[in-house]
């Protein structure tokens, strides 16, 4: 049965308008696999939290906020409980930074750096972890955002798109040996061997046992508009559901919570064969409803 948590905040932003923020996460172990490496990070809560049914989900009255939030998925890798540990020492150290202290006066350059160090962080911790028991990781997939503007960091092959009026865009690339050669010219588009190697990560948290050549995606700083959704997910939803059905959905659902189950139910009815988990974020400005 999936799990899920939903949430509600409201930004104050500087020149005196607010934005509201409903979000919702939804995880399941899918169809084949026997635990879930998937984590995530819901504002300030991840999935090693608590585990919640379907039929009770666990929703936080709204708060108002005038600093920095962060929202992400996190999906282990290396089978087992090691992918498990990976994927939530990676949510729980992102909590960490983000909610230990208040972030109220931190500029884009101080975020920047603040991702960077606790990328870095986790990915010392894991390498370390390795050297007693294999290899194992996770992707990071984080949304930071002060109500006004965002930005997207990213390492692996998890995704975060943003569904802007009736387009979609997908704000990160996969870190993966397919979009590597595709890049190089070695594979061209329909080759069969892209499937072979979509899923072999170039990057993620926990590949670099030097310290100094991690090299996760950085997307540019993008304002907020009313009406905006951004969706966090890991390979299990899009591997099964396709672009043009994930627009349709978060164009069509009445809220985040709609958006992700729906998601989610999708995936698992498609065969479900990883683990899946879906966050959808629904941005208003002074409480407008988007048309």
């Amino acid at each position: 049965m999936s799990n899920y948590q939903t949430d509600e905040a409201i930004f104050m932003i500087d020149d005196g308008r607010k934005m509201t923020v409903k979000a919702c996460v939804c995880t399941d172990v899918g169809r084949v696999r026997n635990n879930n490496e998937d984590n995530y990070l819901l504002r300030d809560r991840i999935n090693g939290d608590q585990v919640l049914s379907a039929m009770e989900s666990d929703t936080v009255e709204e708060d108002e906020w005038t600093g920095w939030q962060c929202y992400g998925v996190f999906d282990g890798m290396g089978g087992g409980e090691k992918g498990e540990w990976a994927s939530l020492t990676a949510a729980s150290l992102m909590r960490d930074a983000f909610c230990v202290s208040p972030l109220l006066t931190q500029t884009r350059s101080d975020i920047d750096e603040l991702v960077a160090e606790t990328y870095m962080r986790i990915n010392g911790l894991i390498v370390n972890e390795q050297s007693r028991s294999g290899v194992y990781g996770t992707t990071a997939t984080a949304v930071c955002c002060d109500g006004a503007q965002f930005k997207v960091y990213h390492a692996g092959d998890s995704r975060a798109y943003l569904k802007r009026g009736k387009d979609l865009y997908c704000l990160t690339q996969d870190q993966t040996l397919s979009a590597m050669k595709l890049e190089m010219g070695l594979y061209e588009e329909g080759d069969p061997k892209i499937e072979r190697d979509k899923h072999l990560l170039t990057v993620y948290l926990g590949c670099d046992d030097t310290g100094d050549k991690l090299a996760p995606q950085r997307s540019e700083w993008t304002v907020l508009e009313d009406g905006d959704m951004l969706m966090i997910c890991s390979d299990g939803l899009y591997d099964m559901v396709s672009d043009t059905a994930i627009s349709r959905i978060l164009g069509e659902a009445e809220d985040p919570a709609d958006a992700a189950g729906t998601l989610c139910d999708l995936a698992l009815a498609a065969g479900g064969y990883d683990n899946v988990t879906c966050m959808v974020l629904a941005f208003t400005q002074d409480g407008k409803i988007p048309d």
